[in-house]
């Protein structure tokens, strides 16, 4: 789970802001006022003005100080929940990979290998470089033990590589050659037969994947061709995403047996190929111009660790500002990445902290001092410090709900929907009261965001939020989780039949064409249910149980709902 490193705490007493000061200065002023009454008799009348003069000065300085740490603390918390936005959309595109390669997977499972011809056509009908941009390619490593490499490469060389051989030359040990890699180019064709057991990261990464039988994510590591290159001088540029594949056979003969059995059972691995920048640069788009991103590989800010740099290494000018700084460390897959922005928020970006409220403020106090008595102003400051208490709990507020609802829709976000379905889990699991999710996803959503904009996709999903809301009971809670995927909780549900009939409700709604701005725009859903305790006990296995279920209804042809016991339902 992605989080925050900033902690952002608020002063919610502000009627003693004061205090540390009258005890400071008390004696002092005291003193300075009996001695000008002992030598200036004239000037006693004077000298409650007077101080109420200097006091109010005092007190508009104190008071702009104030608003200043106020003012740079509100603008840390927009910038914060601003940069962990970002942070868990890249953490959602490499779960979105995930899915992409335990598809593969699952094809070498239940087809086995794949010839270079099929393989590639099954990578073409992914569109990579449309619904998963900034990845290079998808391929496959095959674990190859020391008594079967010479058979190995008489394969090879008979389908389609003639020239294939098993690269770098290390320990007549097990190998680990790249033997597919699509989409075929220029710069993926040569990486044919580079043994990745000869790198000690990739290595581990290979191992840790199979000996955990899950997805795993190298470090960042160099790549070498055949002719290239001077290992001294190449660049830790690339990053694999490796996830294992066992022989069915084998891995039921095995099952509950241990570890080593399960080693016996792998035959290989599919891997996705990415540039840690390139993968950056197509997740979160073009930054706000008043931001910066550099992202490093490890917990170390260091130049050796760093693998992407939304500056290009150029350097930024803030206009003599100090830009806000937040770290937000992610793991991802067994790695472990630190994002630190730097700039300021959008909301805030060209505002000062004053606006000429300090001037105001030091007007009034001199007016003030000069007509009314020290407790008539001392009943004034109670005012002013009664209606600064308001608005800072107003402040508290706002940033509550910014921090629990998302910025558009305002409906909850994953934070939220998290924390209630802790509830409905933990009460369903002691009364033995049913509950279902319906997890969705908007077909189409992306062709209207590049055709006629984010403006217009923003209206899309405010128009889809309030179908959705228009269909749900009271009870019910609907949470986006990120771009244009939603999903509702029902805590109180008879039995699957009841989710399954909103289902159908929501997927006729999302049918329905939107009018948006003179725009006629068409999309759909689809939809994935999951229901306690048929699919799951804990929270995270109901939420991976419909997402997987809306996947299959993607893969069945979009406009549809996947439940349990039903493998298709098209609206």
């Amino acid at each position: 789970m992605a989080r925050c490193a900033n902690a952002l705490t608020l002063d919610t007493r502000p009627v003693r802001l004061f205090q540390p000061l009258v005890d400071r200065y008390r004696r002092p002023i005291s003193a300075a006022v009996g001695r000008l009454r002992a030598r200036f008799p004239a000037l006693r009348p004077w000298l409650p003005a007077g101080v109420a003069i200097v006091l109010s000065v005092f007190v508009a300085v104190f008071i702009g100080e104030t608003r200043q740490q106020r003012h740079r603390h509100d603008l840390l918390a927009d910038f914060s929940f601003e940069s962990r936005e970002l942070g868990l959309r890249l953490q959602d595109r490499m779960i979105a990979y995930r899915q992409v390669l335990r598809g593969a997977r699952s094809v070498f499972s239940s087809v086995g290998f794949l010839s270079k011809d099929e393989w590639a056509q099954y990578v073409s009908n992914l569109y990579l470089g449309i619904d998963f941009p900034g990845i290079r390619g998808i391929g496959y490593v095959s674990k190859v033990p020391p008594d079967k490499q010479a058979a190995h490469i008489e394969r090879m060389q008979a389908n389609g590589y003639p020239l294939y051989r098993v690269w770098p030359q290390g320990p007549d040990d097990q190998r680990m050659p790249i033997v597919r890699l699509a989409p075929a180019s220029d710069v993926n064709d040569p990486l044919i037969g580079l043994d990745l057991g000869a790198s000690a990261g990739l290595r581990e990464a290979l191992e840790q994947s199979a000996v955990n039988a899950q997805a795993r994510m190298s470090p960042p590591s160099s790549l070498l061709t055949q002719a290239s290159a001077d290992p001294a001088t190449a660049h830790a540029d690339h990053i694999f995403f490796f996830q294992p594949i066992y022989d069915p056979t084998r891995l039921m003969a095995s099952a509950g047996a241990g570890e080593a059995d399960r080693r016996l059972a792998l035959t290989g691995w599919v891997f996705g190929l990415f540039q840690p920048s390139a993968l950056v640069s197509a997740t979160l788009g073009p930054l706000p111009r008043n931001m910066t991103l550099r992202v490093y590989s490890g917990d170390r800010q260091t130049a050796d660790r760093l693998i992407h740099d939304s500056t290009a290494g150029q350097p930024v000018s803030w206009q003599g500002a100090v830009p806000l700084r937040v770290v937000m460390p992610l793991l991802l897959d067994g790695q472990r990445w630190t994002l630190v922005f730097e700039g300021f928020p959008r909301a805030y970006a060209n505002q000062t902290a004053f606006n000429g409220e300090w001037l105001a403020i030091l007007m009034i106090c001199l007016l003030f001092s000069l007509s009314v008595l020290l407790m008539t102003r001392a009943r004034a400051s109670a005012v002013r410090l009664h209606n600064l208490s308001l608005e800072l709990q107003a402040s508290n507020e706002r940033y509550q709900f910014l921090a629990t609802h998302d910025a558009l829709t305002r409906v909850a976000n994953r934070f939220l929907f998290q924390e209630r379905l802790a509830s409905t889990l933990a009460q369903a699991s002691r009364y033995g009261r049913p509950f279902a999710l319906i997890y969705i996803d908007l077909d189409h959503f992306k062709p209207v965001n590049d055709q006629l904009g984010h403006h217009i996709g923003d209206l899309l999903l405010l128009d889809v939020t309030r179908r959705l809301q228009s269909l749900l009971r009271d009870t019910d809670l609907l949470a986006r989780r990120g771009g244009d995927e939603f999903v509702v909780l029902l805590p109180e549900v008879e039995s699957i039949r009841d989710a399954e009939r909103l289902a159908d409700r929501i997927c006729a709604a999302l049918a329905q064409p939107f009018e948006l701005e003179g725009h006629p725009v068409a999309i759909s859903g689809s939809l994935g249910l999951a229901t306690f305790p048929h699919d799951g006990v804990q929270a995270e296995t109901l939420v991976n149980a419909a997402d997987h279920r809306m996947y299959l209804a993607k893969q069945q042809g979009r406009n549809r709902w996947v439940s349990q016991g039903i493998e298709s339902i098209e609206v």
